[in-house]
């Protein structure tokens, strides 16, 4: 099992140090998020196989990949706003161009505050520092000896059957109250489902990939509704602070008049400041979209799950070196073809050979 895991990381982790460079230079938009795909690849692997790693430094690589992944999260964010921000863009009116460009604004000053971890996260250094992590990790003792003896056909389809029935739990619970922490957390879980369900995609003859692709759909609508929360509540931050500063100025104009009260119901009573009527157009948009994308993921992820079983299943049975091989029975002493007596069962896993993964959306 040991050989195999450190193949199928060998093979992420190298894709990822592909994507840093662009990275690190800004190169197009989706440069870090088709990095930080390929992190989640890494620590999908990492986490589901815990269990059986050998010493510390399995957590210290953990540590490390979610030292740069956080570093990078709040420059995407500002990045998927802006993309949002054009689209809708296209479609406003004259009147609505105040709140657009209110909202472009706090764009700049989150990508500006986001900037300083983001280039330490994706400085040279730490990727060597990465680097190194993952190269002890590969180096040395991988799991565990008992795990190591195994194939890995024993716990690797038990550890994909086990986050499946995690992802089915969290289903349950969206299909019955959808609130929005359990559509993140279901989100979460069914990036581990396809992340790992690549993994026997790419070690067995593809009977997955119809299914990975339905779970790459589900991703997408649970993405939108996620950042869509994400966003609408950076909306109704700058949607505060200018009615606050709307209030705030009324309230001083008013002292200086004889009548306060009346002076500030006055201006209050007022169409409001100019930027109002672009950041409500917007969360308008912003709340339709969500419950198109709500509707989508709600629809699909009972048969993407029910589809990604089926499919594991068609997979085990298909590719033999994802199932534990039975020992041979013994042949007698007398015959020179008899093995010995210690000799390890054999899989046809040994053999399997991992191919680079394209990058893809989260």
């Amino acid at each position: 099992m040991g050989e195999v895991l450190r193949l199928v990381l060998r093979v992420r982790f190298d894709e990822a140090l592909a994507l840093w460079q662009a990275a690190a230079d800004g190169d197009g938009t989706e440069a870090l998020h088709d990095l930080r795909v390929a992190l989640r690849r890494v620590r999908a692997v990492l986490r589901t196989f815990r269990a059986e790693a050998a010493g510390r430094r399995w957590r210290a690589a953990e540590r490390a990949l979610r030292r740069t992944f956080r570093g990078t999260g709040p420059a995407r964010d500002s990045e998927v706003l802006v993309q949002r921000l054009g689209a809708y863009a296209a479609g406003a009116r004259e009147r609505h161009s105040d709140g657009i460009e209110a909202m472009e604004a706090r764009c700049e000053r989150l990508h500006r505050r986001a900037r300083p971890a983001l280039r330490d996260a994706l400085a040279a250094r730490r990727r060597d520092e990465l680097a190194r992590r993952m190269d002890e990790l590969l180096a040395g003792r991988l799991v565990a000896p008992a795990a190591d003896a195994a194939p890995f056909g024993g716990p690797a389809p038990q550890r994909l059957a086990e986050v499946l029935d995690g992802a089915a739990r969290l289903a349950a619970d969206v299909e019955a109250r959808a609130r929005t922490k359990d559509l993140h957390a279901l989100r979460i879980e069914l990036k581990r489902v396809r992340y790992l369900a690549e993994v026997f995609e790419q070690a067995g003859p593809g009977p997955l990939a119809d299914a990975i692709e339905r779970l790459r759909t589900l991703q997408d609508a649970l993405g939108d509704v996620h950042d869509l929360d994400v966003q609408m509540a950076e909306v109704m931050r700058v949607l505060r602070r200018i009615e606050t500063r709307r209030l705030r100025d009324a309230c001083r104009r008013a002292l200086e008049t004889d009548d306060p009260a009346g002076a500030v119901a006055e201006e209050l009573d007022g169409r409001g400041p100019p930027a109002r009527a672009g950041l409500l157009f917007l969360l308008g948009r912003m709340a339709r979209d969500r419950v198109a994308a709500r509707a989508r993921a709600l629809a699909e992820v009972g048969p993407a799950l029910a589809d990604t079983r089926a499919a594991l299943g068609r997979a085990l049975a298909s590719f033999g070196g994802l199932a534990p091989a039975r020992r041979r029975p013994r042949r007698s002493a007398a015959s020179p073809l008899a093995p010995a007596e210690d000799a390890p069962p054999r899989t046809a896993v040994s053999g399997a050979r991992l191919r680079a993964k394209p990058s893809s959306s989260a």
